[in-house]
């Protein structure tokens, strides 16, 4: 969050910005430093923690980052997915039958590559659609006794 950091990185190249942080302060803060630099669409971060604040507490909606995924899917969530041995696959349709092998209950798709290799970010405004031809990286939840998604 330095005021040169953007002078000091080399960024040649990059066109997204993620803050993935388990602080939704430091995330918020890096996503506005960012914005003028990708701009707003491109600037993503981890939903806010369910957690009661004060309206002159929180983060302005319009000062954030696009909330990654779905707002579920807190970094503390996040954590608690992978260490219930959850994994990150890529699932290739190629015929209308691998379309029916999407799951969204078993899987949370992160990012879809579409037919002309576009990134399509998985955002709570943006849900991604998998078509013939496109490649989906998801995260695979591994629903068991031990972690409970819904939660």
């Amino acid at each position: 969050l330095s005021e040169d950091i953007i002078d000091e990185l080399n960024l040649q190249g990059i066109g997204k910005m993620f803050a993935l942080t388990p602080n939704d302060e430091v995330n918020a803060l890096a996503a506005l430093h960012f914005t003028e630099l990708f701009g707003r669409a491109e600037v993503y971060q981890l939903p806010y923690k369910k957690k009661v604040m004060s309206d002159d507490q929180r983060v302005s909606r319009h000062l954030r980052g696009r909330c990654l995924f779905d707002t579920t899917m807190t970094f503390e969530k996040i954590n608690d997915v992978f260490n219930a041995n959850a994994r990150i696959d890529l699932l290739q349709f190629e015929s209308e039958a691998d379309l029916k092998k999407f799951d969204s209950g078993k899987m949370l798709p992160l990012v879809l590559v579409d037919e002309q290799n576009n990134l399509i970010i998985a955002t709570e405004d943006q849900e991604v659609k998998p078509t013939v031809g496109s490649k989906l990286i998801y995260l695979e939840l591994n629903k068991n006794k031990y972690f409970n998604f819904e939660s």
